[in-house]
């Protein structure tokens, strides 16, 4: 789970994975609930914003200080969480920080949650798949209040009086949907609108009678007043078949199908647009003894009618990539009204400041090749809003693509080049473009340089969409 703070400094939090080497390390993964932040203020002597090749500093734990060599930050070992961490909740609405020792309040370890910004620049969460089950708390960290700060000039004060606060929720977990309340549930999608409110989408989870399945309820969540609004459809039932209507046309009985890990962002306009996941078409096919399939439709959610439209890919799943001939300029010249990208899940996606246009990057799924139809990917994709056709830009039509991380003529890290390759991925972090619109990309599972077999990865990428 990530997030991009008011200072454009890169948070992650958890996940599932592997934690932080140790004495006790058993080799095997699990879930997490450590916090990290990529700074980006630069220091004396260093136009980066950091040292390069990179600068995560493990956040909201005390933190040991080495002036010797610049100087250098890392977490006390003896502090470090661990995998498989419970929570610790505390008092609704009040936050305990870490480094006051062991009655500190943190969400419990987790992946596949929710995350948000606002406008004052904490860092909101809610959800995911934990220890105990799936998890509908919402979860606060403070950074903006109190001694939570950073100072780059004395090392003092890294982020470890940071407070995470429970802001709402159950403490227990599996709980079912309410008519106020999202129920439990991971891989939901979700995007924070100009006002600050978050829009959840769907997710694997429990329904109004809980029961658990693929969800297509829409929520906004309102931040001033931490309440929840259900926007439809009214029952909140799981494991209901996409109605997709006519094609480009909005209308009332039109919904997609229930889904987890789709992709869910808004354009300049408001609108909410969605892309694939692992879920049920209009027919609800399924396989391999589980309810769903891979899908690759994209959707538009329009908040002014309440109405959603089919507007891209197909009303059925499982359909490999269609990827016509590899951009090389702008859009409307190279957008193909016959290019689409194949059905895939745990895809990252982001919202172009330059143009508004829909960017969509890796997941599991479809590429073009018949005989190898599934897999990672590692292609990149936009939608162009003006002329409503997919363009591809980078990366393979075929899956399980490795990384190429360091090419000639420059033996270097962070160059953009356009020989360099992300491996093929699902699951990876992703945060917002930067003010040069640089998009950033941490992990996930997949493969590495060294080909198979596929695994959890921490490399991070940075790519500079086509000027």
């Amino acid at each position: 789970m990530a997030w991009t703070d008011n200072q454009g400094r890169r948070w992650l939090f958890g996940g599932y994975g592997f934690e932080v080497t140790h004495s006790g390390t058993d080799g095997v993964p699990g879930f997490l609930n450590d916090m990290w932040v990529w700074p980006t203020s630069p220091r004396s002597g260093n136009d980066d914003g950091w040292w390069t090749p990179g600068g995560w500093i493990p956040a909201n734990l005390p933190i040991v200080v080495d002036n010797t060599a610049g100087p250098s930050y890392s977490a006390n070992p003896k502090s470090l969480q661990f995998k498989n961490s419970g929570a610790t909740y505390g008092t609704l609405g009040s936050g305990v920080s870490c480094s006051s020792g062991a009655s500190c309040t943190a969400p419990g370890a987790r992946w596949d949650g929710v995350t948000w910004t606002d406008a004052s620049g904490n860092l909101w969460m809610f959800g995911g798949q934990g220890v105990n089950g799936l998890l509908n708390d919402i979860w606060e960290f403070d950074i903006t209040s109190g001694p939570c700060a950073y100072d780059v000039t004395t090392g003092t004060g890294i982020f470890t009086n940071c407070n995470w606060i429970w802001q709402g929720g159950s403490q227990f977990a599996n709980q079912p949907t309410t008519t106020t309340f999202p129920g439990a549930r991971w891989g939901a999608a979700s995007y924070t609108d100009a006002s600050g409110n978050l829009w959840l989408f769907g997710g694997q989870g429990y329904d109004s009678s809980g029961n658990i399945g693929l969800l297509n309820d829409l929520w906004k969540y309102n931040i001033g007043t931490k309440t929840w609004t259900l926007i439809l459809p009214s029952g909140a039932l799981s494991n209901q078949n996409g109605s997709y209507g006519t094609q480009g046309t909005g209308a009332s009985g039109n919904v997609p199908g229930g889904r987890q890990t789709a992709v869910l962002r808004a354009d300049a306009s408001g609108k909410i647009w969605l892309f694939g996941g692992f879920g049920l078409d209009s027919q609800g096919t399924s396989g391999a003894g589980q309810i769903g399939a891979v899908l690759n439709d994209l959707w538009k959610y329009d908040p002014g009618t309440g109405f959603w439209a089919w507007e891209s890919g197909s009303n059925m799943a499982n359909q490999n990539g269609i990827y016509g001939t590899q951009a090389v300029s702008n859009a409307t010249t190279n957008a193909a009204a016959t290019s689409v990208p194949g059905a895939r899940w745990g895809a990252a996606g982001w919202v172009s400041p330059d143009n508004g246009n829909l960017f969509l990057v890796a997941g599991f799924g479809y590429g073009s090749n018949s005989t190898q139809p599934t897999g990672f990917l590692n292609d990149v994709w936009e939608y162009d809003l003006s002329s409503g056709q997919w363009i591809w830009w980078k990366g393979s039509t075929d899956v399980n693509q490795t990384s190429t991380y360091i090419t000639s003529p420059v033996n270097f890290f962070q160059l953009n080049y356009t020989n360099n390759s992300v491996g093929a991925r699902r699951g990876a972090a992703r945060w917002l473009p930067d003010s040069l619109g640089n998009v950033y990309m941490f992990g996930g599972e997949g493969y590495a340089a060294s080909g198979g077999p596929y695994g959890h990865l921490n490399d991070v990428w940075r790519y500079l969409p086509f000027p």
